[in-house]
């Protein structure tokens, strides 16, 4: 006697032919099946079909374990744009800020939470807060085009300042500005620059925020390049570092190739 398939179990056999482990599971007891479905979580393409979405969790990258790449489609597409050498500072800025933004949502995964007593309208309930505000520290000048849009989603953070520029024959940074809020140690700290060339001026941030008695620090950056992720893991192996882009090389003007340019007189027009 022919055996006739339902529709669920027609889709549940294709899903098995593009490799693709089924997420809903058919109770075939009985006559017809309860049509049960059972959450397994995503298959090895790291897509959820109950969900429909992409549930992937960021992990660190093979060749370098102080990073996190957030390779997110939207970020990916601004990001084009803002290398691009036509675009002029005001839309270069925006993008900043606009990439930052997005990027903040996996930057702060790690945040540690607390529970809290909230009154919805229909009843109280037991409900999650940040336990501390973030304090974020712009690398003089360009990490303050970064500022603004992790403000727009943290607008209790406290915000610091320091000031390091490069040495354009050695590339060594040289510190000329630090304003840190006085408990900055309280809670975790975000270090922003675009770029992360040398790393060095990076590792003298972190210096700085370190001598607070901070201990959860973070820095993150636009685009970074194999040897400045190889200066921070010698200087702060404790310290992730979340890009958006993992760029080829240093140039012999120690600029990222491919790269954006000098980020700082492409955000602000000098």
């Amino acid at each position: 006697m022919a055996v006739t398939m339902s529709a669920r179990q027609l889709a549940l056999k294709r899903r098995e032919a593009w490799g693709i482990r089924a997420l809903v599971m058919v109770d075939m007891s009985g006559s017809g099946g309860s049509g049960a479905a059972t959450h397994e979580g995503p298959g090895p393409h790291g897509r959820c079909y109950r969900c429909a979405g992409t549930t992937r969790r960021m992990q660190a990258h093979a060749q370098h374990p102080n990073l996190w790449l957030v390779d997110h489609p939207l970020i990916q597409h601004k990001l084009s744009v803002l290398r691009e050498r036509t675009t002029p500072s005001s839309d270069f800025r925006r993008l900043l800020g606009e990439i930052a933004g997005l990027m903040t949502y996996e930057v702060s995964r790690r945040f540690e939470t607390e529970p809290i007593e909230i009154h919805t309208p229909m009843e109280r309930m037991l409900a999650r807060r940040l336990r501390c505000a973030p304090t974020l520290v712009p690398v003089l000048r360009a990490g303050l085009g970064m500022t603004d849009g992790i403000l727009a989603l943290f607008t209790e953070a406290r915000v610091g300042h320091i000031g390091i520029r490069r040495d354009e024959r050695t590339a060594r940074p040289e510190e000329y500005y630090l304003r840190l809020p006085p408990d900055v140690q309280d809670g975790p700290v975000l270090v922003v620059d675009p770029m992360l060339a040398t790393g060095g001026s990076a590792a003298r941030a972190v210096d700085e925020v370190k001598r607070t008695g901070a201990r959860d620090i973070s820095v993150v950056c636009l685009v970074v390049v194999p040897e400045g992720l190889a200066a921070m893991q010698a200087a702060h192996p404790d310290v992730r570092v979340y890009a958006a882009a993992l760029d080829r090389c240093l140039n012999e003007r120690f600029f990222i190739c491919p790269g954006l340019g000098d980020a700082g007189d492409r955000c602000f027009g000098t």
